[in-house]
């Protein structure tokens, strides 16, 4: 990119760094309290809650599909006692492929490994209705998810980086 500002004469920046994994073969995780359920709409206020803890870490656009994801049964939050502490979606099937999205626990309720019980549960979901692949996004500077994605067996596919071209200089 270096070559491209001298070539231009203008700046850039890095935006976003992201790695786009594939499920490899799905290994469960930790046992862990609590269950998962489907998301209905009588959540909407509590995945709106989950939905701006993902916009406020996640660097990418902001995760506006929860009506989406809820007419096609598309969002699942993990439960300890009747509480919400985790949440992870699953993108409509397209020839098979699917992408695991909106994955997100409050910091409160982080390192319980409710994360990963929810990221597994919707990738046997994906498994269970017949998608061969599936996929996600993570910010390559969370070393929490990018771990929790590798130990459910997920693998790195590629990164992607975005960046803003600047002013000239």
């Amino acid at each position: 990119m270096q070559a491209f500002a001298e070539a231009t004469g203008r700046g850039f920046e890095v935006v976003e760094q992201q790695l786009l994994y594939r499920l490899r073969e799905l290994v469960a995780p930790r046992p862990t309290a609590g269950q998962a359920r489907l998301a209905q709409e009588s959540d909407r206020a509590v995945l709106d809650d989950f939905t701006k803890v993902f916009a406020d870490e996640d660097t990418s656009a902001p995760f506006d599909e929860v009506g989406e994801r809820l007419s096609y049964q598309g969002i699942w939050l993990w439960e300890v006692d009747g509480q919400p502490v985790s949440v992870a979606s699953l993108s409509r099937s397209v020839a098979g492929i699917v992408r695991v999205g909106l994955v997100a626990t409050p910091p409160e309720h982080r390192g319980h490994g409710y994360a990963a019980a929810v990221t597994h549960h919707v990738s046997q979901v994906a498994l269970d209705t017949g998608n061969h692949e599936i996929l996600l996004f993570t910010d390559k500077s969370n070393p929490t998810s990018n771990g929790i994605y590798q130990r459910l067996g997920y693998e790195v596919v590629e990164e992607q980086i975005q960046m803003r071209l600047g002013a000239t200089y």
